[in-house]
């Protein structure tokens, strides 16, 4: 069943609560196995929460109990020299707790999520997808080409749908580069190949070279280190136009690093560029022009400029 993106996006929120109680739980595990003094009042906490179940006991004594307990156990976590919520959960959230919703509302972070999210792959939501997929814009005069732009175009395809039917595959570690001129397919393909993964729930990030080179550059955004790990831990990023971005060490080196770490954590990338590969050999770091040859697969896209195609087809 295709997921909404609302549904994703809790579906995320759910993951990270998960992670965030899983680490607490292990936290605590080792906390009452190097502390005697923590085990004690942790287990006296679940007997009385296991009795107050039992007893029926009303939620007002409950509370007052338990608001004790818990005070006795941040006192003995301040006495052992950790801070008294070291044993608490730290959501990203406090009126929610990373649910999403309170009181049945949809919750201001699950809203900035979502508009955070749809800017972000504000390209997924444009016409790029295989059901707009139409072979026949592609020119097919084999008189022209050993292979036709048309037939070119479908084994393209047919390699992006492996790349997706393949995506979590362990074997699967290579990334897809769509080369070609501008208005040749790539950033088509690459917005229907990610907009699938997306519906099937992974995580995606679509961002032209420019964009990314001036999230690493916003040294005074406070947020920066936290967009750059989103970046790296995504599901999937899609690189757009990579070769329009400036040309610097600074910038070269942060894609080696993006491309380093995507290639060792099994983090899939797609990247787009009107360059060919002897052009990315040329521009680049021989150690970018290596990773790249050997961590993607090559697609090239050629033919007519198809936005003039199809401005011809709807002006006739």
């Amino acid at each position: 069943m295709i997921m909404e993106d609302k549904e994703i996006s809790l579906s995320n929120f759910n993951k990270k609560r998960k992670s965030k109680e899983k680490e607490l739980s292990n936290k605590i595990d080792k906390m009452c196995k190097d502390y005697p003094s923590i085990k004690d009042i942790i287990d006296e906490i679940n007997t009385y929460g296991i009795y107050a179940c039992m007893n029926n006991v009303s939620s007002e004594i409950f509370e007052e109990k338990n608001k004790k307990l818990n005070n006795k156990l941040k006192r003995e976590l301040k006495t052992l020299g950790f801070n008294e919520d070291y044993l608490s959960i730290k959501y990203d959230c406090d009126k929610c707790k990373d649910s999403g919703y309170v009181n049945n509302e949809m919750c201001t972070c699950l809203k900035g999520y979502l508009k955070k999210r749809k800017n972000k792959n504000s390209i997924l939501f444009r016409d790029g997808n295989f059901d707009n997929f139409d072979e026949n814009l592609f020119d097919n005069d084999k008189s022209k080409y050993k292979i036709t732009p048309r037939e070119n175009i479908i084994k393209n395809k047919e390699q992006s749908l492996k790349f997706i039917n393949t995506f979590k595959d362990e074997e699967n570690t290579l990334g897809l580069l769509m080369s070609g001129k501008a208005g040749s397919g790539k950033t088509f393909l690459a917005a229907a190949t990610g907009k699938i993964l997306l519906n099937k729930g992974y995580s995606v990030i679509c961002l032209t070279a420019k964009e990314f080179e001036d999230i690493i550059k916003s040294f005074n955004d406070p947020d920066l280190e936290k967009k750059k790990k989103e970046i790296l831990d995504v599901d999937l990023l899609i690189l757009d136009d990579l070769g329009i971005e400036t040309q610097s060490d600074y910038v070269n080196n942060e894609i080696l690093k993006l491309v380093d770490y995507k290639m060792t954590y099994n983090k899939k990338m797609i990247i787009t560029t009107n360059l060919t590969l002897n052009e990315i050999r040329e521009k680049y770091k021989s150690r970018i022009y290596s990773r790249i040859i050997s961590n993607f697969n090559l697609l090239k896209f050629f033919g007519p400029d198809l936005r003039v195609t199809i401005k011809m087809i709807k002006n006739q």
